[in-house]
């Protein structure tokens, strides 16, 4: 049984709670990351998600030449009509490419591409949910301590305490169920 990728997109965006055309196009970049780093293209890689046939689709645009002076970006005028019966010299033809001519360091380069993606917009997700609940109070569970701060897990997210804010007489351990305020959302981290 074959693999919807349909299917992969709505349940990814499911599990990360990121719209589907996020991760289309999370998708999308990722393949063209990929063609790039494998053949050296620029500007001239096409990647199109057809959607009806649920096929993820790859096109290298080459200029049609009488002679060819680089195998990745020229064809020649009969190459060229095998793709294209109007191709003329001079004009630009869509050559499609299998995606399983990448190789596998290609194909990773596609997975940062898509994971990094994914990451940036679940964490600007997540910032603005949270945003929201400044100023109101929150409950978590004691995670870990770090230089006197309480480390919180909100869920998703992790919330610091600053010993500052702490009641001086309570005292808490890992695993501990912990109201608190949440007073300010910062972001953190390399998905800034």
């Amino acid at each position: 049984m074959a693999v919807k990728l349909k299917n992969v997109i709505e349940a990814v965006a499911k599990e990360k709670n990121v719209p589907e055309d996020i991760i289309e196009k999370a998708l999308i970049d990722g393949i063209r990351a990929a063609v790039q780093k494998e053949y050296g293209y620029r500007d001239n890689v096409k990647v199109v998600f057809d959607k009806e046939n649920d096929e993820l689709k790859v096109f290298l645009r080459k200029k049609v030449t009488p002679f060819i002076e680089n195998p990745k970006r020229d064809i020649t005028l009969q190459e060229a009509k095998k793709y294209d019966p109007d191709a003329e010299a001079g004009k630009y033809v869509d050559v499609p490419l299998s995606l399983e001519d990448l190789g596998r360091i290609a194909l990773n380069a596609a997975k940062e591409v898509i994971t990094y993606k994914v990451a940036k917009v679940e964490k600007n997700i997540l910032f603005r949910e949270f945003k929201e609940l400044e100023g109101k109070v929150v409950t978590g569970t004691v995670r870990r301590f770090e230089n006197g701060d309480i480390i919180v897990d909100l869920g998703r997210v992790e919330a610091v305490l600053p010993e500052e804010e702490q009641i001086r007489k309570e005292k808490y351990k890992i695993g501990d169920r912990i109201r608190a305020l949440i007073l300010k959302v910062i972001k953190e981290g390399s998905y800034q």
